[in-house]
């Protein structure tokens, strides 16, 4: 202790003093104040045992974030197989659908033709011998039959168009300007 009171550490070396003869005849003593040197030791210490935690929180950290990313990275992998199993089911949905509209508009547009064509041979030959009500039912059935036959041709190159195209973008549009222009 100093003379204050306060504690204070020291380094002491003690070297002996010997004659002739070798025999140890005094000791000398060599004392010296380590106070600040022991206190920046100790704080030393306690930084390096701070670092070495967050050295170890930093690893723990890190060996976690890898964790995540790794299973992120799997989830990814998942994720983008099965969307791309999923775009692989639409286009063979999508041309399934671009079939069966296909065979669909065929075989709807066959006994229309055979259907039309008898109504324009009756309208070209046999109006005559036809009542005015029943002339009145076959114009109305020719415009009838005609109009279906012209939506079964718009289905058929629909499908038409989506087989080479692939894809047909809807856009709104005002009908009465349409109307206009091609009357």
């Amino acid at each position: 202790r100093r003379k204050n009171g306060s504690i204070y550490y020291e380094e002491q070396r003690i070297a002996p003093v010997r004659n002739d003869d070798g025999q140890i005849t005094h000791l000398i003593a060599i004392k010296q104040d380590i106070t600040t040197r022991r206190e920046a030791e100790i704080q030393l210490h306690q930084t390096n045992l701070l670092l070495q935690s967050q050295l170890s929180e930093s690893e723990r950290l890190a060996n976690l974030l890898n964790q995540a990313n790794h299973q992120l990275e799997i989830k990814i992998q998942e994720r983008s197989a099965e969307l791309a199993k999923a775009n692989e089911q639409l286009k063979e949905v999508d041309n399934l659908k671009s079939a069966f509209i296909g065979v669909i508009s065929h075989e709807l547009r066959t006994p229309f033709t055979s259907i039309l064509a008898s109504i324009n041979l009756l309208e070209a030959e046999g109006f005559e011998n036809l009542r005015p009500d029943q002339k009145e039912l076959l114009g109305i059935l020719g415009e009838s039959i005609r109009s279906s036959y012209s939506m079964i041709e718009n289905l058929v190159n629909y499908a038409s168009f989506v087989r080479k195209q692939g894809v047909l973008n809807r856009n709104h549009a005002d009908i009465s300007s349409v109307a206009n222009r091609i009357l």
